[in-house]
């Protein structure tokens, strides 16, 4: 889970991050291209669901386990 949860939160930082500042920097003007336009949004959401669904699970599973 902890492996998982690195790996989703490198891919926050590699795919959201720094496509959302340029985004915005420039006033909501998209620079990327036409195929970046699809993959980018989608990617985004792919890494934050994985990344709060992964953190979802690791609660769950110390709270089941009396951890918590």
């Amino acid at each position: 889970m902890i492996v998982n949860l690195a790996i989703a939160d490198f891919g926050v930082g590699l795919m959201c991050i720094p496509f959302t500042l340029v985004y915005y920097e420039l006033e909501y003007v998209w620079i990327f291209g036409n195929v970046m336009c699809k993959v980018v949004p989608f990617m985004q959401a792919l890494f934050i669901m994985g990344s709060v669904a992964t953190m979802i699970a690791i609660s769950v599973g110390k709270y089941g386990y009396g951890y918590g």
